[in-house]
């Protein structure tokens, strides 16, 4: 990856090889184009939420897994609101498709929302195969290392 990204674009993190900083619902390099003859195939909606353009090392990944590993994904702003108006898949559904088809499902997903969600409405949203992996916890997170609402505290 390091011949392709030669400007320091990625992360490098040694147990886990490169990785893009997951902050993205704002970063797809085609979001902020202005550009009329390119806008009007990139429409800026469209790429709000479209993790499409992150790079996953899974090799570095694959490599570092044990028998005893576990794969756990926290979600701190898991809205069902906010991403079913832009998209009709959940950016977390995203990502654990994409690790599934590379042999490594999440064991955990921990998904925290601090905006009052019915459990009916978040369990519809979920996939079937899923289900058992995924924790929604309706609080906000804490940054406090003792809060039980801090998510590093359950790994």
């Amino acid at each position: 990856l390091e011949g392709i990204f030669k400007s320091g674009q990625l992360s490098f993190y040694p147990l886990a090889g490169h990785m893009e900083p997951l902050l993205p619902p704002l970063r797809h390099p085609l979001m902020c184009y202005d550009n009329p003859d390119i806008y009007k195939y990139y429409l800026k909606a469209e790429r709000l939420l479209d993790l499409s353009f992150l790079v996953h090392d899974f090799g570095a990944l694959c490599r570092k897994l044990q028998p005893d590993s576990r794969i756990v994904l926290i979600d701190m702003g898991a809205s069902l609101q906010f991403h079913d108006s832009y998209s009709k898949t959940l950016p977390a559904v995203y990502l654990t498709e994409i690790f599934r088809k590379f042999g490594m499902p999440f064991d955990h997903i921990y998904a925290y929302e601090i905006t009052p969600t019915e459990p009916e409405t978040m369990v519809r949203s979920i996939p079937e195969h899923l289900r058992a992996a995924y924790h929604w916890v309706n609080v906000g997170v804490d940054p406090d290392p003792e809060s039980i609402n801090n998510p590093l505290n359950l790994i």
